[in-house]
């Protein structure tokens, strides 16, 4: 309930500001439960790479929910079977809006995770099949939850950094393996002055030392690497990385590296632990003297 409440006050924030925050876009949104149907305003959603090379204006994000738009979970195995049948019913047939027919697309990891799925009207001959077969080839994958997550990788928001050109170099290697252990799963390489490019198109200060990037059907970490060279733009991407072929050039980043911050509750846990209380002292002053006052009145 918290979650659509949320959805519902962001989309009336943008409306009344006119304004969708860089990055975003307003897709419509719906819920299902088991004895309704409802429709709700325009959400701002973050791009993904499928949103961003069709028009937004014919997807629709469906929840499923429960009548108190919670999760549905911990049901009766009679309810179950009656849920499952109406999804089914909406997965196979999609459902219509006024003059338009939807057809399920697909949802990423999380979305799958949160009930949420995207549906899509055809348009100009552009259907959720030719979608979903312009995102890469996947004719071989046979597995249905492997399917949905490599496919899941055309709807993780992200952020269109660089199309790859001729004069940057794209390297796939072998991963490093040792005694039957693989010590580069999912993690490749990117050069200082490429990831600087890729800093500058992200308005970043400083150049992050590691990217969660997606690159065709790859998807994986890449870190900073100055071997690479100073003055070459090189992208290597290792062999685990990859999920499925796909003609796509852009490289899109998920998310980058930032200082961590330490909270309240684990810092007390590695005081209580340490035998050596100063070593607090110096980047927690204010909380060392808390705790050496109180411990003192006590005593």
């Amino acid at each position: 309930m918290e979650e659509m409440q949320e959805a519902v006050l962001l989309t009336q924030n943008c409306e009344f500001s006119n304004e969708i925050p860089k990055n975003y876009t307003s897709v419509r949104m719906a819920v299902l439960t088991p004895s309704r149907f409802i429709l709700l305003p325009n959400k701002p959603v973050h791009l993904t790479r499928i949103l961003r090379l069709y028009n937004n204006d014919y997807f629709i994000l469906l929840d499923y929910r429960d009548d108190d738009f919670d999760k549905v979970c911990g049901i009766h195995p009679y309810g179950s079977m009656k849920i499952v049948q109406d999804m089914k019913r909406f997965f196979i047939n999609g459902f219509e809006i006024h003059d338009r027919h939807y057809d399920f697309l697909g949802c990423s990891n999380s979305e799958l995770r949160n009930h949420s799925f995207w549906f899509f009207s055809s348009y100009d001959g552009i259907t959720a099949e030719f979608i979903r077969q312009n995102c890469g080839d996947l004719s071989m994958e046979r597995c249905v939850a492997s399917y949905v997550s490599k496919i899941g990788l055309c709807f993780s928001p992200s952020l269109s950094t660089l199309t790859m050109e001729e004069h940057q170099e794209v390297r796939f290697e072998e991963d490093v393996r040792r005694n039957g252990l693989c010590f580069t799963d999912g993690i490749g390489k990117i050069s200082r002055r490429l990831a600087a490019k890729v800093a500058k198109k992200m308005n970043l200060n400083t150049v992050p030392s590691v990217f969660q990037i997606c690159y065709g059907g790859c998807k994986g970490m890449i870190a900073l690497d100055p071997s690479l060279g100073e003055n070459r733009e090189i992208l290597v991407i290792r062999h685990s990385m990859k999920k499925f072929e796909s003609s796509s050039k852009s490289l899109e980043v998920l998310q980058v590296s930032r200082p961590a911050r330490k909270e309240r509750k684990p810092v007390g846990s590695d005081d209580d632990l340490s035998k050596n209380t100063q070593v607090w002292n110096f980047n927690f002053p204010m909380y060392y003297h808390i705790r050496i006052s109180s411990s003192q009145e006590t005593n």
